[in-house]
């Protein structure tokens, strides 16, 4: 079967690995949270990521409630926790991505949570963000390979 980049044809599909991103209103970049398909955490692929980055393995490799607790305990809370004045979550409208704690999390820290009604760039800030991030990390991966 024929494939338009071969040199990411590797564990590259969205069944073996998920990031979730994230950033603040003013661009601050929070670190990645990244769930690889797999039982167990192989120690290999943890080494040389970036900097404060989560790793985590899930049977499925997709984000559920527990994944989801887990990133915004570990990634959104410490750093919600710094700021003062008004704190705002954007979310995306999957139900997996939000459950009953996070939005209890939210309430005692004072954080509203804007869940978008619908898929469409315009309501969803963090699609812009998130796609760029992706361009980026393209052009590094063929950087890494050039260098090779």
């Amino acid at each position: 079967m024929g494939t338009k980049r071969p040199s990411c044809s590797i564990h590259s599909s969205k069944s073996s690995t998920s990031i979730m991103f994230a950033c603040s209103g003013s661009g601050e970049m929070l670190p990645s949270y990244v769930v690889y398909k797999a039982k167990k955490l192989d120690p290999d692929w943890v080494q040389n990521g970036p900097d404060e980055t989560v790793y985590n393995r899930y049977t499925s490799g997709w984000f559920d409630s527990f994944l989801s607790e887990d990133w915004f305990n570990k990634i959104v809370l410490p750093r919600f926790r710094r700021k003062e004045g008004v704190k705002v979550l954007n979310g995306n409208n999957l139900s997996s991505h939000i459950s009953f704690n996070i939005i209890h999390k939210c309430i005692e820290n004072n954080i509203f949570f804007h869940t978008p009604t619908s898929k469409q760039h315009s309501h969803m800030p963090a699609a812009g963000c998130c796609s760029v991030l992706s361009h980026e990390n393209r052009l590094e991966e063929d950087s890494d390979k050039m260098e090779t």
